[in-house]
């Protein structure tokens, strides 16, 4: 009786260790350097905060494409479509607000602040792009800024205002640029063509007025976001790194 009582006994811990092991579950995910599988407890996340977390903490999901600037050509320039990155925005921005993500202070400040940064990332790019045309677009957004104010004056104005601008931008980039002189061939080529106010539009707004403003604004801090979304594993192991 005593040997089959502890049979039993041993039997129950053995099925209590495997139920505790089956409540358990892997992700994947492929980071910069290493492929990783990491082993987490249901009973502490689900597969849908785990997934979601990875999304905001490691990927470039929620990150708003349309629209190069500066456009490649004047070709793309005239394909550039405001209404493209509205609907990006929308969806992105959509997806963003129903993450399921862990429920701590991090992470929900994460999404909080990715939903501030995405905000105000697309009213600077969609003022820029309708820039191109409609430079009033700008002044919302340079009211606050001497710097951003003066170059959209000087794109509102246009004329000689705008060529001065655009002749500033351009001695500033070439003493930051290895080929000074070719950018000065490329200044005199393109201020000398039927284009010229064009060509200054879109490298005042480029190079003088969207890298003053992208400089100043805050970025979400994701320093700590990778480093938090491993201590969500039990386990983590990494595979197929590269150096």
């Amino acid at each position: 009786m005593i040997y089959r009582r502890t049979y039993l006994l041993i039997l129950l811990l053995f099925l209590i260790n495997s139920s505790a092991i089956a409540q358990t579950a892997k992700f994947s995910w492929v980071g910069d350097i290493c492929s990783s599988i990491g082993t987490y407890k249901l009973s502490d996340y689900t597969a849908s905060q785990i997934q979601d977390s990875y999304r905001i903490a490691m990927t470039q999901d929620f990150r708003l494409n349309t629209g190069s600037i500066p456009p490649f050509s004047l070709e793309e320039l005239n394909r550039e479509s405001v209404a493209d990155l509205d609907r990006e925005y929308e969806q992105k921005l959509a997806e963003l607000n129903k993450l399921d993500l862990i429920k701590s202070s991090f992470w929900q400040d994460l999404k909080v602040s990715n939903i501030d940064y995405m905000k105000q990332y697309y009213q600077l790019k969609r003022a820029t792009m309708l820039a191109y045309t409609d430079p009033s677009a700008l002044n919302e957004i340079a009211k606050t800024d001497p710097v951003l104010l003066k170059y959209a004056q000087a794109l509102n104005s246009g004329g000689e205002q705008l060529i001065n601008a655009w002749r500033e931008v351009n001695e500033v980039n070439r003493l930051k640029n290895g080929n000074p002189g070719r950018l000065k061939q490329r200044f005199d080529q393109q201020n000398a063509s039927a284009e010229r106010y064009t060509y200054a539009t879109i490298e005042v707004l480029a190079f003088g007025w969207w890298n003053h403003a992208i400089r100043s604004f805050r970025y979400p801090d994701t320093s700590q976001a990778q480093q938090n979304f491993i201590k969500l594993f039990k386990t983590v192991k990494s595979f197929d790194c590269s150096h």
